[in-house]
Order: C-alpha cells, then sequence, then structure tokens
C-alpha cells in the first residue's frame, strides 16, 4: 500500500501540470516576446485580424448567397455560367494560337494518341485523358500545342494550383509554344473540364500523382508517334497544390530511379528529367517548419481549417462565382467564375485539402488505404528549381530557404530562386519566371 501512495501522488501532480504544460505548448506556436519587433507586431496583427474578419463577415456573405441562389435565380443563373465553360476555353485557346503565332487547331481532340504531330508546330487545343481510376471515372482535361516533332526539346508539362486551372500558366504556354518547345498543361481532377469526384477519398495523394503520369504516358505516346522511341524527356513544372503533387511525383520518380523494375508508370517517372516548383512547400518540412521554426505560418494557414468545414466554403465559393473571382485579383477573370459555377467542382477543389488532412488517418476514420497514401519522402536525383515570391502570403519564404537543400535536392544543379513577386509569382514577373524556367531547361 505505502509504494502504490507515492505513485497515485505522482500521478496526481502530474494532472495538476499538465494544464501548464499544454499553456506552454500553445504559447510556443507564438514567437518568444524577445524577438518582437515593431514589423513583427504589425504582422502578426495582420494575421490575426485577417480569419478574425473574415469570420465576422462570413455570416452576412453566406446569406447573401442564400438569397441569391434560391431568391433571385442564382442556382439558375449559375448552371447557365458554368454550361460557357468549354466555350470560353475554346475562344482562350484560338486567341493563345495567335499570339503563338501556331496554326489553328481543332478544338478538341479524343484521347486517341492519332494527332498530327509530324506536321510540326500546331495551335492550342483540348483533349481529354481518362486518368485510368476506374472506381471514380475521372477524366482529365489536357491544352496541348506547341511542336511535338521537336526531338531535341523536353516535352513542358505544367500543373496548376487552387483555385486555378491550366490558364494559370497561359504566359509560360505561350512563350515556350514560340520557341518551339511541346508544351501542355493539365486541369487536375476536381478543376477547370476535367471530372470532380464528389468523394474526398478519390483525392487521396496517389490519386493525384497517378493523374500526372497518366498524362506524361499519353503525351509521350504522342510525341512517340512523331520522333520516334519513347517520347523523350520530360520537366514537370507545378505550382501550389500542383507543386505539392510535384513533389510526390518526384518522390515516385525517386522510386523509379532507384529500382531496375520496368513497367509503365515506373517509365514515365523515370521520363522526368527536371522538376520546377513555384510556391511549393516540401511536404516532410512543412509541419516542422511550422510548428518549430515559423511560428505565424499556422496563422497564415488558417484558411485550411475553414476548407475542413461541410457547405460552408462551398457556399462561400459558389453563392456569387464573380465575387469570389474578384477577391483573387491575380485569378482569370474569365474562366475563374464559370468554373466556380458548378458547385461539384467547388467540392472537387476543397477536397484537396480535406483529403490532405485526413492522409494519416487509419481508413475506418476516413484515412486513405495504405495503398494511396503518399510515398515517404525520398532524396530527388533530378534538378530541382524552386521558385518562390519574397512576398508570398500564404507561405513563408523559410519554408524554402530553410529546406535542407543537400538531403533532400541533392543534385549539384539544384537551386533555388526568390523573385519579388507574391504567392502568384507566373502572374506577377511572368517574364522573370519564363527566363528561369528557359535557362533551367537549357541547362546540361
Amino acid at each position: 500500500m505505502s509504494s502504490s501512495s507515492p505513485r497515485s501522488e505522482q500521478q496526481r501532480g502530474l494532472g495538476k501540470k499538465n494544464p501548464a504544460r499544454l499553456w506552454r505548448e500553445f504559447a510556443a506556436v507564438l514567437p518568444p516576446l524577445s524577438s518582437f519587433t515593431p514589423a513583427v507586431a504589425v504582422e502578426l496583427v495582420q494575421l490575426l485580424l485577417t480569419p478574425l474578419w473574415f469570420a465576422c463577415t462570413l455570416p452576412f456573405v453566406i446569406g447573401a448567397g442564400l438569397v441569391q441562389l434560391y431568391l433571385l435565380g442564382g442556382k439558375r443563373k449559375n448552371a447557365e455560367l458554368a454550361a460557357t465553360m468549354p466555350e470560353r476555353v475554346t475562344a482562350r485557346l484560338a486567341r493563345m494560337s495567335s499570339e503563338a503565332s501556331l496554326p489553328a487547331a481543332a478544338p478538341s481532340v479524343s484521347t486517341s494518341t492519332r494527332l498530327a504531330a509530324k506536321e510540326g508546330p500546331r495551335g492550342f487545343q483540348s483533349q481529354f485523358i481518362d486518368s485510368g481510376d476506374s472506381g471514380a471515372g475521372v477524366t482529365l482535361h489536357v491544352v496541348t500545342g506547341g511542336n511535338f516533332a521537336a526531338s531535341s526539346k523536353p516535352l513542358l508539362l505544367f500543373v496548376h494550383g487552387f483555385p486555378e486551372c491550366w490558364s494559370t500558366w497561359q504566359g509560360q504556354l505561350v512563350f515556350f509554344a514560340k520557341l518551339g518547345f511541346p508544351v501542355a498543361a493539365m486541369d487536375m481532377r476536381g478543376f477547370g473540364l476535367s471530372t470532380a469526384p464528389q468523394n474526398v477519398s478519390a483525392y487521396a495523394a496517389r490519386n493525384l500523382v497517378d493523374d500526372v503520369l497518366r498524362v506524361i504516358r499519353k503525351l509521350r505516346e504522342q510525341r512517340a508517334s512523331a520522333i520516334g522511341g519513347n517520347g523523350g524527356d520530360v520537366v514537370l513544372i507545378a505550382h501550389d497544390w500542383g507543386g505539392v503533387v510535384g513533389w510526390n511525383v518526384a518522390f515516385e520518380a525517386a522510386l523509379a530511379a532507384a529500382n531496375h523494375g520496368g513497367g509503365a508508370a515506373v517509365e514515365d517517372a523515370r521520363s522526368i528529367t527536371k522538376l520546377v516548383l513555384c510556391s511549393a512547400p516540401h511536404p516532410a518540412h512543412f509541419i516542422y517548419y511550422a510548428t518549430l521554426k515559423d511560428r505565424f505560418q499556422l496563422l497564415r494557414s488558417w484558411y485550411m481549417l475553414f476548407f475542413q468545414l461541410p457547405l460552408l466554403p462551398e457556399l462561400w465559393m459558389h453563392a456569387s462565382p464573380q465575387r469570389f473571382a474578384r477577391a483573387l485579383s491575380h485569378s482569370d477573370q474569365e474562366l475563374l467564375p464559370a468554373m466556380v459555377a458548378d458547385s461539384a467542382t467547388c467540392t472537387g477543389m476543397l477536397n484537396y485539402y480535406r483529403a490532405a488532412a485526413r492522409e494519416q488517418l487509419p481508413p475506418a476514420l476516413g484515412g486513405p488505404t495504405p495503398l494511396r497514401r503518399a510515398r515517404k519522402p525520398l532524396p530527388v536525383p533530378v534538378p530541382v528549381l524552386q521558385l518562390w515570391g519574397r512576398h508570398d502570403e500564404a507561405l513563408g519564404t523559410g519554408l524554402v530557404t530553410e529546406l535542407p537543400l543537400q538531403r533532400w535536392t541533392p543534385h549539384p544543379r539544384s537551386r533555388v530562386a526568390l523573385l519579388d513577386a507574391t504567392h502568384w509569382l507566373m502572374h506577377d514577373k511572368t517574364k522573370e519566371v519564363n527566363e528561369a524556367i528557359l535557362r533551367f531547361v537549357q541547362e546540361e
């Protein structure tokens, strides 16, 4: 009895200390008082006021949205607006072909590999590729253009982020098509003209990786019909969420390089010879940095918590597509409203954040099966160029400047470039981004 009493007292003592320990852990999220400067204090106030203001105005936005949708004919107007998306894309591609001095192309082609690649440069056009995800029945929209018969140049595949679509890369697509590169930009599942599955599990990390590899396979098959061989090399260029997927594709490529087996997916991963990632934090570094290095990063990421809620984020986006697009001044003001006018697309876009939050949960609690989880991060063997805006309002620069490059991107030509831009650096600094990518692609 005497030996158990001290243990009980010790346990009760630990219980009394738990609230204090929890408070210390919570306080550790904020910078230490010794590091506070006027600039840090201003930044902290701004970061605290942003979600507070959003929370205060959200009921009014939602209320106005409900009135718009159900009393003022908003649902009908949104359906009509969403139906114009294919027409808007076709018109945009025609303007891009003219800007790039490329011949006019058919509005769209099928998923087959029968393209007029041998005829040389061709205008921008849409095609639709089956993702191979038989359970979700996903079809991926891809814009292609340029010279698919240029055997000396790699295929440049661009992948967008949230809440955009393929058109976020318009400035890069036209620039590189003019230089004779074969170029392509895909709509990830849930965005643009690609299918938008409604279940969160459809957005598990491996599904997103498989989509990119599937697109690479089809595009390489198309190039092979023109240049022979296996279709040549691929440079993957991605931003924001596309960049996060790009990192996971790179881990797949690293695994493929380490293994000597074959198979279509392995060959697709091995075909990626370079990687350009814009405003895309390394998956293994984000949580570590946000909790231990830059305590403000958690405040910058407040919207990720909001996106976990059911229905409200969709209503916030879908109730007034034009308002949502205007709130994102860097976005495509022509295509984005038509995209979010489709409520299913809004859910698909938001499911990226919901699936990421469930990544480590067991399947019984909504997490993905082991085969659908992200690969364990591996050192990327190919050259990686990371582009980042110094004024990124969502992601601190330390996410890239403090990343252990020798550990994760050990190739001697891997590097980081900081630009005087925001999170949307390919819009802010189109010329600088194009030149940085071109130099990187041309390096031997």
